[in-house]
């Protein structure tokens, strides 16, 4: 929305319709068709991100837990490696803020031993390639199934919401396999709600 300009007043003017067509002229020409119910009930735009991995495809693999250079494009189950789902390596376009914890619901299988916990933590850069740090904390999780070959859990990416992305950082959801040895990264779904300001 642009600005809005008004010529000031001074003492003696003579207040005739003209005047008061032009004032609200000029409000009316900025307002019309930029501010609308939406606008005023809700100031803030809300952004939904999601992502997903699937068991053996879709993954990228890093050397560490802070690169943001690929060292292969498909998963691994080697014992500690570290991935990330092609799809949540995201650019944000937007200062925006998450509003809820980011979420991700994972399919356990059978090929995990049970407590050998997969750990899962948002990262961002400031490039796509860069240095990634953590947004909120690492939840670590079981993802053997409790009966059968494979089950659906929800777990909450506890520390996310509140926290901040400045415009053109990206994101991603890192998933380090335990160093017991492990089955190849879980298929996944990540959820991420963020709100900015509207343009």
């Amino acid at each position: 929305m642009g600005y809005i300009t008004v010529s000031g007043d001074s003492n003696g003017d003579l207040h005739d319709a003209n005047m008061h067509n032009e004032k609200f002229g000029a409000i009316a020409s900025v307002i019309n068709g930029n501010i609308g119910r939406e606008n005023l009930l809700y100031p803030n735009s809300e952004f939904i991100i999601t992502a997903e991995g699937i068991h053996t495809q879709g993954w990228y693999r890093f050397a560490s837990s802070t690169s943001g250079v690929p060292t292969a494009n498909v998963a691994g189950n080697g014992s500690g490696d570290l991935h990330a789902p092609i799809a949540s390596v995201i650019k944000i376009p937007f200062t925006g803020t998450f509003t809820e914890n980011v979420s991700v619901v994972i399919c356990k299988t059978s090929g995990y031993a049970s407590g050998n916990n997969l750990s899962f933590v948002l990262q961002k850069a400031s490039t796509v390639g860069g240095t990634y740090s953590n947004v909120g904390n690492v939840v670590t999780n079981d993802c053997t199934p409790s009966s059968g070959a494979f089950e659906l859990e929800s777990i909450t990416l506890t520390g996310t919401t509140g926290q901040t992305i400045p415009a053109g950082h990206f994101i991603r959801l890192l998933v380090t396999n335990n160093t017991t040895g492990s089955d190849y990264p879980p298929s996944l779904t990540m959820t991420a709600r963020m709100k900015t300001q509207h343009v």
